[in-house]
Order: structure tokens, then C-alpha cells, then sequence
């Protein structure tokens, strides 16, 4: 993409739904010149074959159809998918990128590591056979794990990072939210820790996100069910990870040591 910035030839993107964080981002795609909006996926049947400026509450139309064929979309040789379903698909991931399509995506997925060292190998493959990438952030987790990195440009050496976050989960007082942590389930209910687990699997993305700025695997990944230990691509030679509690809910803050 770098070249097509030399020579002021925009960016061709294709975005991938157009639920709360799609609209948001093709209003932003289409406010820029240096980037193209070429195409639209949607799942739902009642949205194929409507503009994206409609479905995207812009109040015009921008002469790009919805699709629901992912061949389609390929077809159009975007430069980048912008790849936004509330779960992400690895397969759907590994064919945009083994046909040279970059993804950025927002969809709980920042390296791959929650979901499993064979999605990882999955991606990776089609990555290198079509020479393209992805750029995994988001809100929670997302733009805080690139915090660190970016606050430590200016040393020459980092000794320690420590990242603490604690989220506000009132502002998610849903019934779902509620089931997913258990809350109101009896004390040392069977299960209950691997529920938990489960509904915060995509953290594990960020405890590894942690730990690469400082080219250090994120050690010990630590949750209010239990702890679970990390299986990464770099060893962390002092790992530590300190018990915090947040409205009351333990937290991880893990310390990334250097030495």
C-alpha cells in the first residue's frame, strides 16, 4: 500500500458489514481520498442489493451494492477488507488473504492467539501465499495494547511495562453479559471458572499483544475463574502477574520484565 501512497492511487477497500462499528468506519472510509469503497458483504438477506450509503444512514447513495457472496467481493481485488463481524470467521480470513487481500479488522482478534495455535498456522499460511496481512485492534481489547508500545518509542531500553485495565461492566448490564460472567450463580458452581474462561478468551490476544512491543512472550495469563498458562512464541524469563480487583472483580496486571 505504500506505493499506491507514492503515486496517490487510493486505497480500494471493501468493508465487511455494516453493523454498529461498520457504519462508523464506511463513513470514515468515504470521508478520505485516499481511499476507495469498492464493495460491501452482509449477512442478512434483506440487505443484499442495497447501497452502502443507505445502509450506512449516510442519506445518499454511493453506487456499491451489499453482497452476500464472498466470491464477489474477491473478485473485486480490494486492496484491503475492512473486516468487521461481531466473531471472526478463520476461514473467511484465510481465503481474503490467500487471494492478496489485507484485512484490519476489529473483531476480537489481535494476534490469534485466543483462538488456537492451528487458526494461527492457518492464517499465517495464507498470509505468506498471498503476500498480504492483517491488523488486528478494537476498543476492549484493542487500542490499549498499542499504548505501551507507542509511549516507550522514545527509550533506548525498557525495563518493565506494566498495564493495568479495568472496565466499567455497568455500562454492559445486559442479560448476556451477566450469563457470560456467572454473576448470580452460587459459589463453586461446576463450571463456573471455565465459563469465565471462556467469555474472556479474547484477552488472551491482549496479554500476547502485551508482550511483543518488547519482543517477550506474556507469560502467565490470569482471570477472575482461575489462571491459565500461556503458551507463546517467546519465553519471559522474570514473568509475574499481581491480583487486582476492580468493582470488586479481580483483575490481571501483568509485568513484563527485560533481562
Amino acid at each position: 500500500m505504500s506505493s499506491q501512497a507514492a503515486t496517490n492511487t487510493p486505497i480500494r477497500i471493501a468493508q465487511w458489514t455494516t453493523g454498529n462499528v461498520g457504519r462508523q468506519a464506511v463513513k470514515r472510509i468515504v470521508e478520505r481520498p485516499d481511499m476507495e469503497l469498492v464493495g460491501l458483504y452482509a449477512y442478512s438477506e434483506d440487505k443484499v442489493g442495497r447501497d452502502v450509503g443507505e445502509l450506512a444512514g449516510l442519506g445518499r447513495t454511493l453506487g456499491v451494492a451489499a453482497t452476500d457472496d464472498i466470491d464477489e467481493i474477491i473478485a473485486l481485488r480490494p486492496d484491503c477488507v475492512s473486516y468487521m463481524p461481531l466473531v471472526p470467521d478463520i476461514g473467511v480470513m484465510a481465503r481474503l488473504l490467500g487471494a492478496g487481500i489485507n484485512i484490519v479488522t476489529t473483531s476480537e482478534f489481535l494476534t490469534g492467539r485466543a483462538h488456537g495455535d492451528e487458526a494461527v498456522a492457518t492464517l499465517r499460511r495464507a498470509a505468506q501465499a498471498g503476500s498480504a496481512s492483517v491488523f488486528g485492534s478494537g476498543i476492549n481489547p484493542g487500542w490499549i495494547e498499542y499504548v505501551a508500545a507507542v509511549a516507550s518509542s522514545p527509550c533506548r531500553v525498557v525495563e518493565r511495562v506494566r498495564i493495568t485495565e479495568s472496565y466499567n461492566l455497568s455500562l454492559m448490564a445486559a442479560d448476556a453479559n451477566m450469563d457470560d460472567f456467572g454473576w448470580g450463580r452460587p459459589a463453586g458452581d461446576p463450571g463456573h471458572a471455565r465459563d469465565i474462561e471462556d467469555a474472556v478468551f479474547e484477552f488472551r490476544d491482549a496479554a500476547d499483544r502485551h508482550g511483543q512491543p518488547g519482543d517477550r512472550d506474556a507469560g502467565d495469563q490470569r482471570h477472575p475463574g482461575g489462571r491459565r498458562r500461556a503458551r507463546g512464541y517467546r519465553d519471559l524469563r522474570r514473568p509475574s502477574t499481581r491480583r487486582r480487583t476492580a468493582h470488586g472483580v479481580p483483575v490481571a496486571a501483568a509485568e513484563l520484565r527485560r533481562g
